[in-house]
């Protein structure tokens, strides 16, 4: 089992690489690891720790989920430098990953929320209106 989860990590790898345009050098790189381990990685040679990929994800710009997917999926979101780029938005994974916030941070989100609906629905708030975030 575990040399079939480091197999399909390492193609994800690099199937994610590919698809950045990025080199292994400069995957290694932005990583912080060595090109001798991304290609070890990728093809299969060399396991994997939590915290490398976690790195590799993150030079990638795709969550850590994404790297032990078996079939693709065409809903993650690429991050750019100054902006995020979804092609679908995955409504139970967002309520999942609210749900395990801290009460406060989710009052937090929940107003921003509540904001923008209002910006997008044409009301303009006053800060009378609005809750302060505590």
């Amino acid at each position: 089992m575990e040399e079939k989860r480091k197999n399909i990590a390492g193609k994800n790898v690099q199937k994610w690489r590919m698809k950045r345009n990025l080199t292994q050098e400069e995957l290694a790189l932005e990583s912080g690891l060595s090109q001798g381990y991304i290609n070890q990685l990728e093809s299969g040679k060399k396991g994997f720790s939590e915290g490398r990929l976690l790195d590799i994800a993150a030079a990638l710009g795709v969550p850590i989920s994404a790297l032990f997917e078996e079939e693709e999926k065409k809903d993650y979101c690429l991050l750019e430098p100054t902006k995020v780029v979804c092609k679908k938005t995955d409504k139970k994974e967002l309520w999942r990953l609210f749900n395990k916030l801290p009460e406060h941070i989710a009052e937090h989100y929940m107003l921003l929320m509540k904001m923008e609906m209002d910006i997008l629905e044409g009301k303009h708030l006053t800060l009378e209106k609005s809750h302060a975030v505590r």
